[in-house]
């Protein structure tokens, strides 16, 4: 092996021509960006330049459009105002026509006040309404707020396809709808001064220079001063679209066979291109490296003999000897000693290594010291890159239940506690920030809460058995239904709260359960039987259910499922389950009777913005009403919609519940006279009984409403003899 010196001497002489090289490369690099630079300083005046031709372009398109639009509403209202006074001209084609002409309109159409229309300048437009299409919609506010003037942007028309602008207003008296069409040419033309083309012609366009634009959504080229461009990706011209997106810099690229220099920047909705071939943007390079290369030759070559000289009179081999010290302390021998006494220099250095070595020891010491006669249970590991060994503190072994040839595994390998610690991590605690259960041991449980630096692992482990046992204890107390042992209102609130604020990326419904036959069989066979209608739901729900979600008694017969799965699929399959649960369920009574299990549910998907679980469990409340309203013994899922009427009629039902349970106090009699009005005399025969419903969370309901309310609910016999 040769020595250090032989090697420094070989580096050094092959350093020179390496160093006449690097400084070529350099100052060719410096002449390639000032290059770049001078042709990205044109490109940002090009683009300059562009912006304020983009931008005067479309400040005039603005000013004829908002020009363009008042004269069409104005238009309008000029027609609906001849047509009030001539009414008879509504449905004269011919006189409609003669106003059209009159004010150089295109077209005149009347609607009717459902959005149809009945009348105008184009018979083949009659029966066209505002649900007739896009276009037509636009207009379909004004069928709900009269006061509504709109003027609609220019475009294709529903019928024809062509360019037209439409305005529409009421007439005064609010019977009919008059919209207008006028064929936008001034529009038309300010817009055409936004096209790539017209926008290009501007610009003093260099012969070896290519522009382009380029839509920001489809990477599509819509303009280019060279038309092989037009109609094709930026891909498939051989652009990365990264390099296009980021402006700061320029970039090479390879297009179509030839190597150009690139500068994008993006104006409003495209990429601007700046494109000149590499021959033109680097041809003044060669020339002047060439002369550059004659004298770096010289400087170089000086320099190199100069340096070799001085570099080889401190060779210092006791290098090589403190390296290999180190290597061996950073894989956990901290007993090495650095012991190099060659010179002053390398004597101090093996002495502040050893301090240093020896600072670390102390401190592990005093730290398993100090945490060992704490009466906390906490132990401290660390590792490092390139460090096999792990370090760690006396309870470390006792708090993971580790054996000794454990300890030994786990400690003298940084992967293997790597892997542990992964395994641990799998067996977390939902609703638990950083507290796992120890795999093999599902009644011990730790807190693990890790610091990662540049580069190392600190960890620290606490043994939080004694309090999660107490806290689940309390918990299970507090959170179960003392009927069904399901969790109760609470309980179901307080873990789905943690579950949603961990966000395990899987998808979740809300589901509400109410049992159809409940109140059937506490009339039929008495409440303790309904009981055992209730645990038998329970049971069965709990069981389709199983480790997928969770079960609780929301109340009275009313049951809350949080279903989690990975899939929305795999959460429709389970509704089916418990959809096809009923044709073979049945409770079993507590005098051998089997009584069939039958129940409706709402569903509510909750998706990755979620709205806070009260309203998720509210929408899955109004969706179970409208499976019950739709035929019971079903599953229904809530959509936007449902809950303006079914919502309602949830409040109802719920609010008249309560008002006869409190003695039908809300409820009042009103008496109607009834008067004979035979034999000349108005006399009293009798009076007619009416009940009225003024109820204090919902106001003064009509008896149109409640009263089928009440005979759905069987309560209307009750209400009879108030």
């Amino acid at each position: 092996m040769k020595s250090l010196k032989q090697i420094i001497n070989r580096y050094i002489r092959s350093a020179a021509i390496v160093m006449a090289l690097v400084i070529l490369v350099v100052i060719a690099f410096a002449e390639i960006l000032i290059e770049q630079g001078r042709v990205e300083d044109t490109a940002a005046g090009t683009f300059v330049r562009l912006e304020q031709i983009i931008e005067e372009n479309e400040n005039e398109l603005k000013q004829v459009k908002e020009k363009y639009d008042k004269t069409c509403l104005h238009d309008a209202e000029a027609i609906a105002f001849l047509l009030q006074k001539d009414p008879e001209a509504t449905n004269d084609t011919l006189k409609l026509k003669k106003y059209a002409n009159l004010l150089e309109l295109d077209e005149i159409h009347i609607f009717d006040e459902t959005g149809t229309i009945v009348s105008g300048t184009n018979p083949e437009y009659y029966g066209y309404s505002f649900s007739s299409g896009e276009q037509m919609a636009f207009f379909a506010p004004m069928l709900t707020d009269k006061s509504l003037q709109l003027v609609q942007d220019a475009g294709p028309n529903t019928a024809e396809g062509k360019n037209m602008q439409y305005s529409a207003v009421w007439s005064a008296d609010g019977t009919f709808i008059v919209q207008v069409g006028k064929d936008p040419q001034l529009v038309t033309e300010a817009m055409e001064k936004n096209e790539i083309s017209y926008i290009f012609h501007q610009l003093n366009i260099s012969p070896a220079i290519d522009y382009c634009a380029v839509d920001s959504e489809t990477l599509s080229v819509i303009g280019a001063t060279n038309a092989d461009m037009v109609g094709k990706t930026v891909a498939k011209l051989g652009i990365s679209a990264e390099s296009m997106q980021n402006e700061e810099h320029g970039f090479h690229a390879n297009i179509e066979g030839k190597y150009y220099y690139c500068i994008f920047k993006k104006i409003e909705t495209r990429y601007m291109g700046f494109i000149i071939p590499m021959d033109v943007l680097y041809e003044r390079i060669p020339l002047d490296l060439l002369n550059l290369a004659l004298c770096l030759v010289l400087i170089c070559g000086t320099l190199t003999v100069f340096v070799a000289n001085c570099v080889n009179r401190y060779v210092i081999h006791d290098i090589h000897r403190i390296n290999g010290k180190l290597n061996r302390i950073t894989q956990g021998d901290l007993e090495e000693k650095v012991n190099v006494q060659s010179s002053r220099e390398f004597s101090a250095l093996s002495r502040y290594i050893n301090e240093m070595v020896g600072s670390l020891v102390n401190n592990d010491r005093k730290m398993s010291y100090v945490l060992s006669r704490t009466e906390m249970n906490i132990g401290v590991y660390e590792y490092r890159d390139g460090v096999q060994q792990v370090y760690c503190t006396e309870r470390i072994p006792q708090i993971f239940g580790w054996t000794d040839e454990e300890t030994a595994y786990y400690t003298g390998d940084r992967v293997h506690l790597y892997t542990f610690i992964e395994e641990l991590r799998r067996s977390r605690m939902v609703g638990e920030r950083n507290v796992y259960r120890i795999p093999g041991e599902p009644d011990r449980y730790i807190k693990l809460e890790e610091t990662h630096e540049e580069s190392s692992v600190f960890g620290v482990v606490n043994d939080v058995t004694e309090e999660m046992q107490r806290r689940m204890q309390i918990e299970s107390e507090r959170d179960t239904d003392p009927l069904t042992r399901l969790y109760n209102r609470r309980g179901l609130s307080r873990r789905v709260e943690r579950i949603l604020e961990a966000g395990t990326g899987d998808t979740y419904a809300v589901v509400m359960i109410d049992l159809d036959d409940l109140k059937e069989v506490n009339d039929t066979y008495g409440h303790e039987s309904g009981d055992q209608y209730i645990i038998s739901a329970a049971e069965i729900l709990k069981k389709i259910v199983g480790e997928s979600g969770l079960t609780a008694r929301h109340g009275g017969d009313e049951f809350v499922l949080f279903l989690e799965e990975k899939s929305e699929e795999a959460l429709r399959e389970k509704l089916t389950q418990l959809e096809q649960a009923q044709d073979s369920s049945e409770a079993v009574l507590h005098d051998g009777q089997h009584v069939p299990l039958r129940f409706s549910m709402g569903c509510c998907f909750i998706d990755e913005v979620a709205a806070p679980y009260d309203e998720m469990l509210e929408k899955a409340d109004i969706a179970m009403y409208e499976a019950k309203k739709t035929g019971k013994n079903r599953v229904a899922t809530y959509r936007e919609g449902i809950d303006s009427v079914s919502g309602r009629r949830l409040d109802m039902e719920k609010n008249m519940r309560d008002a006869t349970v409190e003695g039908y106090r809300e409820f009042e009699v009103y008496y109607q006279p009834i008067i004979d009005i035979q034999g000349g005399r108005d006399v009293c025969a009798g009076a007619e009984a009416l009940i009225r419903w003024n109820s204090a969370k919902l106001g003064f309901i009509s008896p149109a409403e409640f009263i089928p309310l009440a005979e759905y609910l069987g309560l209307i016999l009750s209400l009879i003899h108030i």
